[in-house]
Order: structure tokens, then sequence, then C-alpha cells
């Protein structure tokens, strides 16, 4: 008998798997090669040149090396509408792109001789802003050591001008994180930035931080205070996964504006912070409604809650206890609130004495609904007061579409107005049921039904 012999001993499906491994290699080889030779480094260029993301451009000179194990770039510049903003020189990259298998970027070790940064960039939204859903392709990064031996930040990005050396690693995930970081400057005064930590996981905060500033340094910049003083931020935690303690101290000055204290036990938490809301300027208006001071107190075991106090306000909110994500449950909230000092709305000229609010928050995907009620005492404004207003009310926000549908019974007593007309027709307790929807981008109203109500 005579016939061909096979080259390939064995079944069929396993020639052809071979042969498929055969071209796999061949194409990766391929690819390899050129991703070390100047044809590849000057497409990849080309195609990050030709990139606009939120209105920014990129430029790249002097791209060296295997652009999938390690390589460097000269100069690296970033421009918006305004002009350059960011520009980094000798930059070098060492890294594996086998973790992009798993979702991860894995960057061995960044340097930069200089990074410098002119001043804040102006972004633009582009055309897909919109999917703010869109949580990316990545899930985990991680760079093994970063180290920047200059990085200037010039007065208009951060303050005054800040020139200093970067360093450390980083490893963070959607949920946990890992930062090891020293920020040292090199002018004799200057921010000091140094610590380690872990976030997420068994045990929420694992480490400490330190950071000091002066008062016109970056970090005073970054938290704008109202008041002159040294900038010091204490950051630490640790315990095992049934017995942990975490803690965090603002200082200005002498004066401690932000203390938090955490802790944790058999699987139960508690936290409490203190704010001065009068000393941030980002604050201060809102210290005038509620007061300078305000403690917030959170207690979770199976449920979540969280207590809001101060002189001008006090508040809870109650959301489900998630025990297998570790994080409250924010599709359904309880709400409840009282307002307890006067509330002025200075661009309608009203002022609302006291008040208070109650109902349930739930989100399902892009909507978000409202179903309770709200009471406003003593209301003044520039052509009537009221002694009280009830609001009974659901409502329903679809950030997709951008509307607003209300349901409401509203509901008034002792209405004073300026001129006789409105009491005389319609009484000093007058109703309203009504329904409509609220286009938020045209800020037209379609009402759908509605009824007023007179009543003596």
């Amino acid at each position: 008998m005579s016939g061909r012999r096979r080259l390939l001993p064995g079944p069929r499906w396993f020639r052809w798997v071979l042969c498929a491994v055969l071209i796999l290699a061949c194409l990766g080889l391929a690819i390899r090669l050129l991703a070390m030779s100047s044809l590849g480094r000057s497409l990849v260029e080309a195609r990050i040149e030709a990139l606009s993301i939120s209105g920014q451009s990129i430029e790249i000179d002097d791209l060296e090396g295997d652009l999938l194990g390690r390589f460097s770039i000269g100069a690296l510049r970033v421009s918006d509408v305004e002009g350059e903003w960011l520009a980094a020189e000798r930059v070098s990259v060492t890294w594996s792109p086998i973790g992009l298998l798993g979702r991860t970027l894995n960057v061995n070790a960044l340097e930069m001789r200089e990074l410098r940064a002119r001043r804040r960039p102006i972004l633009r939204e582009t055309s897909d802003g919109a999917a703010g859903n869109n949580e990316g392709f990545l899930r985990t990064y991680i760079v093994e050591r970063f180290e920047i031996e200059t990085l200037r930040l010039d007065e208009g990005m951060a303050g005054p001008n800040v020139l200093a050396t970067l360093e450390g690693r980083v490893n963070t995930t959607i949920e946990t994180g890992f930062l090891d970081v020293s920020l040292t400057p090199r002018t004799p005064s200057g921010d000091v930035v140094d610590g380690t930590l872990n976030w997420g996981g068994d045990i929420p905060l694992d480490g400490a931080l330190i950071a000091r500033g002066p008062e016109n340094g970056l970090l005073a910049n970054l938290i704008s205070p109202t008041r002159p003083g040294e900038i010091i931020l204490n950051v630490s935690g640790g315990g095992t996964p049934g017995d942990w303690s975490a803690d965090a101290q603002l200082e200005i000055g002498v004066e401690t504006v932000i203390a938090l204290e955490a802790t944790g036990s058999g699987g139960a938490a508690q936290a409490t912070a203190r704010v001065d809301l009068s000393a941030f300027n980002a604050t201060l208006p809102a210290a005038t409604h509620t007061g300078s001071d305000i403690t917030l107190r959170l207690d979770q075991s199976d449920h979540a809650q969280l207590e809001i106090v101060s002189d001008g306000i006090d508040a809870t909110l109650n959301a489900p206890w998630n025990k297998q994500r570790a994080r409250p449950d924010l599709t359904s909230i309880r709400v409840d609130a009282t307002l307890k000092r006067p509330f002025s709305i200075e661009t309608q000229g009203a002022k609302i004495g006291a008040g208070n609010l109650s109902g349930l928050v739930s989100v399902d995907g892009n909507t978000i609904s409202f179903d309770g009620a709200a009471t406003l005492d003593d209301i003044r404004g520039p052509w009537a007061t009221a002694q009280q207003i009830k609001l009974p009310s659901q409502l329903r926000l679809d950030r997709e579409r951008n509307t607003l549908d209300v349901v409401a019974d509203v509901e008034t007593l002792g209405i004073v107005a300026d001129g006789d007309a409105v009491t005389t027709y319609l009484g000093q307790s007058p109703s309203l049921s009504i329904d409509a929807q609220i286009d938020l981008s045209t800020r037209r109203a379609n009402i759908r039904d509605a009824v007023l109500s007179a009543r003596a």
C-alpha cells in the first residue's frame, strides 16, 4: 500500500490547534518586532498625536525603545484651546502588556526628569461625555515605582510656584488601593508629604500618612482655608479585620478644623467626624445656615445610619447595608431632616423660619425618586408671608431624559399677600394639587393636571 505520510502526526483537531498556535506565535513575533522598530514607534506616535481627549491634544518627541517593554520619550506636551499647560521631559517607562488580559495596567517603573504644570487645563466635554456609566476597560492600575525628579507647579496651577521631588508606588482597583508616596520640597519652605496607606479590603484603612505645608503652599491652595496658618494633615489606621480603628486630623495653625475617629468590631462600625465649616471658603456659605461646627456620626450594622447635627440642622439618613460588597445600598435611603434656624434664599428675597423633611429616596438606574413630605414654617417673601406650607409630594428625576416629574398636594396656612385680591378670592389657606413634568433642558413645564382650592 502506497500513500503520503503525514507531516504532523495525530488527529486532525490536534493539527489544527498546532497550526493556530504557530500562526499566533508568528503574529506575536511580528507585533513585537514592529513595536521595537522605528516604523512601529512612528505609527504609535502619530496615532497618539491624532487623539483629542476632552479637548486636549498631545505632542510626543523622540519616542525610542520597545513599546511592549521599555521605552522612553524625549518630551511630551499637552495643550488645550489656550495652548500648552503640561509638559514632561525625559520620560522612561518599563511595563508589561500581559496584565491587560486581566484588565490590569502593570507599570514596573515610571520615571521623569521633569514634569511641569503651568496652569489648570480647560476641559471640553466630548460627544460621548454623557456616557457616565462607562467604567472603562481597565480595573486595576499598578505602578511598582514612580519618580519625578523635578515637579514644577506654576502659580496658575497650585497657588505659588512649587518645586519638589515626587516618588512612590501605587496599586489601586475600584474598591481597594495602596499608596506609598513621598513629596520632598526642593526649596527651603515647601510642602512635605510622606506615608504609606492601604484602604478597602478587610481593614478599611491601614498605615500612616503625614502632610505639612506653609500657609501659602500647595496644601493651603488645595483646601482654600479662610484663615492663615501652617497646614498639617495626619491620617492613620490599623488593626485586624475583626477589630480595627482609624483617625484623621486636619489642623490650620493651632486649630483642629477636621477630626475623624472610626472603629470596627464584629462586623459593625462606628465613625464620628467634627468639621469647622467656617474654616474653608468652599463651605463658608453653608456655615451661615447650619452653624460653623457640624458633627457627622455613622453607625453601621445591618443598616448604615448617618446622623448630621449642628446648630442649624439635624438630619438622619438610613440605608440597608450590603454585607457582600461591604457598603451601603444607596438604591433606597430614608431621609429625615429638621431646619432649626432661619434660612435665607438671597436670590429670591425669601426667608424660611423653620422646617422639616421626611421621605424615601430611591435610585433605579438613571432615575432618582423621592416620596415623602416637607413642611415649611414662617415663610416670608417679597410679596407675601405664610405661617406654614405643607408639601406632600412625589418627585422623579430622569437623568437620561433630563426631566423632573412632580406630583404634589400643597397646603398653606395663614397666607398674607400684598394686596387684598389674593386673600379675598383664595382665602388664607388655599391648596394646590398638581401633576406636571418639567424639562430641565428647556425649563418648560407640561402641566398634566392642576386643581386650586380656596379655603377661608
